[in-house]
């Protein structure tokens, strides 16, 4: 694996509570969000995002494992969505639970997100 000062950082900032997996060569990682998503986290994921989004081309995010999520939590995925975009990477969401499929769907309907954004995958993790 190549040695970047970005992705060491980020390797820094991301600790066990953000795990993610292949960052180079692929030119992507896979941030798998566990737990609670809310204002708790929010600097932390901006952080780590702020430092992927500099050296890879795809950041995608894992919510299959979160059990809750508030509007803190939404906006600090928006945040992560323009991070990426203006440092010319973007934002995936992979897969979904339950709890965080209903916030955002709730949220989108009360203000529309940006093109693109928090763009749920056509298999969700609902049941």
């Amino acid at each position: 694996m190549q040695s970047h000062p970005y992705l060491r950082r980020a390797l820094r900032h991301s600790g066990a509570d953000i795990p993610y997996r292949n960052p180079l060569p692929t030119r992507r990682a896979d941030l798998v969000l566990d737990g609670t998503v809310d204002v708790g986290v929010r600097a932390h994921l901006l952080d780590v995002v702020s430092d992927l989004a500099v050296v890879l081309d795809v950041i995608t995010v894992d919510l299959s494992g979160t059990t809750f999520i508030d509007c803190s939590g939404i906006t600090t995925l928006l945040g992560m969505h323009t991070l990426a975009t203006s440092a010319g990477s973007r934002v995936e969401i992979t897969a979904v639970s339950r709890a965080a499929w209903r916030m955002i769907t709730v949220s989108q309907t009360i203000r529309p997100f940006p093109r693109d954004a928090l763009v749920l995958p056509s298999s969700t993790g609902r049941q």
